[in-house]
This record gives C-alpha cells, sequence and structure tokens, in this order.
C-alpha cells in the first residue's frame, strides 16, 4: 500500500504545502492499487484545500485505485465529518455543525444547474445570519454559474466539486468549486498557439491572459473560458484565487496580484471566492450572538 503523508497545515496561501501535496500524488502509479492518505501530521485544514483533496482523492477512484485514510486526530476527523468531506469520500458518519457556518463539501454534476442554483440558495446562503444585498447575490451566483458552465461545455469534466465556509467574526464567505478537467493553461494554449509545447512555468501567464477583458474566450469557441466578468465582480466583493496546472494566481483584496510557478501540476482547476460581507454588502436580520466556526 502506498502512503501519501499530509503536511501539518493544509491551506491555500501555503505554497509549500500546496507543492507537498501535489507531489505525492503526482508520484502515485497505476501500479500502486491501494492508497492511505496519512493524516497524522495534519494540525490544521482549510476549506478550500478539503475540495483539493477531495476531487484528487476522486479522481484516483474513479481510475480504479482504493483508498484508505489513517492518522485523523479528533479535532481533523470532526471538521472533515462536519463538512461532509469523510461521509462522501470514507464513508464516515456525517457530524452535527452545531454554528451553522459549514457548507457542505458536494459533487454535483456540471450540467445539473437546478441542482447547483438549489445548492446556493438553500445551503450557501442558509449559512448566513444576514441577508446579501440582492446584486451582490446575483453576483455571486453568476460567478459560480459561470465556472459550472466553463467546466461542462469546454473542460470535459462532467463533475464539479464545490465547498464553503462562513466566517461571521472575519465578515467573510470563502467559497470554492473545482473540476478535474482540462486546465486553463492548457486550454488557453490550445487556443493560442503561444507556446509549442506545454511549458509549465508560463501557466501563470496563460491564466493571467484568461483573466483580461477582452480576453473572454467565449469569442474563441476552441477554448471557452470568461473569467474577465468574474474577475471584475471580485475586485470590487473580495479575493479570488485559481490554481490549474502548474499555475497559482490570486487576486488580493487591494488588487494587487500574487503569482507562483508549482513544481507540480493540479490536474485540473481549483477557484477559490472569498467574499468580503462589508456593510455596504449586506443587511442585518437579527442581533443574535455570532459564533465562529
Amino acid at each position: 500500500m502506498k502512503s501519501v503523508l499530509l503536511p501539518s497545515s493544509i491551506r491555500i496561501g501555503l505554497i509549500k504545502s500546496l507543492n507537498d501535496i501535489l507531489e505525492s500524488i503526482d508520484k502515485l502509479s497505476d501500479e500502486d492499487s491501494e492508497i492511505c492518505f496519512d493524516f497524522s501530521e495534519v494540525e490544521w485544514i482549510s476549506g478550500e484545500m478539503t475540495t483539493l483533496l477531495g476531487m484528487e482523492m476522486r479522481r484516483l477512484q474513479f481510475t480504479g485505485h482504493i483508498l484508505y485514510s489513517t492518522g485523523m486526530s479528533p479535532r481533523i476527523k470532526n471538521i472533515l465529518n462536519k463538512n461532509g468531506f469523510n461521509t462522501l469520500l470514507l464513508d464516515h458518519p456525517k457530524a452535527e455543525d452545531i454554528y451553522n457556518t459549514t457548507i457542505p463539501y458536494t459533487e454535483i454534476s456540471s450540467n445539473a444547474l437546478s441542482d447547483i442554483n438549489n445548492y446556493i440558495d438553500s445551503i450557501v446562503f442558509n449559512k448566513l445570519n444576514k441577508t446579501l444585498v440582492h446584486a451582490t447575490e446575483q453576483r455571486f451566483k453568476e460567478a459560480v454559474f459561470e465556472i459550472a458552465d466553463n467546466t461542462h461545455i469546454h473542460s470535459n469534466s462532467n463533475q464539479i466539486y464545490m465547498y464553503g465556509q462562513h466566517f461571521p467574526q472575519k465578515q467573510s464567505l470563502a467559497f470554492t468549486i473545482a473540476d478535474n478537467g482540462i486546465s486553463i493553461p492548457v486550454k488557453v494554449n490550445n487556443a493560442l498557439h503561444a507556446y509549442t509545447k506545454n511549458v509549465s512555468s508560463h501557466d501563470t501567464d496563460l491564466i493571467d491572459w484568461a483573466t483580461k477583458q477582452g480576453n473572454s474566450t467565449k469569442d474563441v469557441p476552441a477554448a471557452g473560458l470568461g473569467l474577465s466578468d468574474i474577475i471584475n465582480t471580485m475586485k470590487q466583493l473580495g479575493e479570488l484565487t485559481i490554481v490549474s496546472n502548474y499555475g497559482y494566481w490570486k487576486l488580493n483584496s487591494s488588487n494587487t496580484l500574487v503569482k507562483h510557478h508549482l513544481n507540480f501540476p493540479l490536474h485540473g482547476t481549483l477557484i477559490h471566492f472569498n467574499f468580503l460581507l462589508e456593510k455596504n454588502f449586506y443587511t442585518p436580520t437579527d442581533n443574535s450572538a455570532i459564533l465562529s466556526f
């Protein structure tokens, strides 16, 4: 049995942590029929990385690997039982979310728009003890549907993976959507023929191209990404991180960019929204005490 030892802190902003996970998965081979994910050193895992692990573990299962887990501390096991990750991936019982802030990990067919809409309406926004301004809510939905549409039509992936977390004290809503399809850099390069070979060091540039106004590849049927409207939305509402193939691209709340070249690829695309729920984005519905996850 092959073991994948996970790092102590699993956060999307820790590039070393991200590289370590992708390296361990990249080194697996078809001959490794049984794989054990070792959580013994994990002290914290953020929600967006739950989505990343989920999509990578599901990809391994789809290709015939049998997965196990070991070493989860009670705290980590409670987090992953509560958000539904362990239930879907490892058949563990689901735990109660007493603070009602966890948006459960889910896997939905990318063309099941009614299911996606129901997930956003009845689960995502139900976790907020505030009511978002209608225009903001609509922009959030449009961003998620845009990604889902791209996944279904352009990435050759039939499944999307989603997870979120409401942080009342930070006044933020984190939400991640991912797929195991053709990555953004590969898709853009196939359309532009910018590089004769898929040179991984240019992946952040290819992601950057896809986010620019006027470069919406909806006008280029061979590519079809259309990220510029999402970027414009997030410049006003929060932060956005894109991890795809060897590229790491992040738009901060100050509208500055952070780019990194990853040493190992993410097989697909992960997009992480961090909506900053400032006063002009919501109206309070009650004065109840705020509890944090």
